[in-house]
């Protein structure tokens, strides 16, 4: 006697599968829709191959987790730009010390906006960098064994 299964977007799913799958989903969200928005709902669904349900819960949270956190690549940048900031003003504080004087707002002014217009190049550099040094240590990690 074989088991029945149930079909779904990702293949048929065993009845195990489909009451773990409930389980997991037992919570409601309503809303309410025009005949109009209904209907597209359901054409987007058909074109996508999923049920209804399968592609709003699809839908609802691909665009929630968009908003979940920001990129890493943001964060990365903005740490890159505060390194670049720090670095630069120490070093600048240091020059004029010794020369007995002070740094003026311009000069700390162009020292911030350098540093938001590097930003995103030095954090491209900074990644491809590691992606080069983890691919080598990879290669010489498989080459030892």
């Amino acid at each position: 006697m074989s088991k029945p299964e149930y079909q779904s977007k990702n293949g048929a799913m065993s009845l195990p599968e489909v009451v773990a799958r409930t389980v997991l989903s037992s919570k409601t969200l309503s809303t309410r829709l025009s005949p109009e928005e209904l209907e597209e709902v359901e054409q987007a669904a058909q074109r996508d191959g999923s049920t209804r349900s399968e592609w709003m819960r699809a839908v609802l949270l691909r665009e929630a987790r968009k908003f979940a956190e920001p990129p890493f690549e943001l964060l990365f940048e903005e740490v890159i730009a505060t390194q670049n900031l720090l670095t630069n003003y120490l070093v600048a504080s240091a020059q004029v010390a010794a020369e007995n004087k002070q740094l003026s707002r311009e000069d700390v002014l162009q020292m911030i906006q350098f540093s938001n217009g590097q930003k995103k190049q030095d954090a491209q550099r900074m990644v491809e960098e590691w992606h080069a040094r983890s691919a080598a240590e990879s290669a010489s990690g498989k080459g030892a064994r």
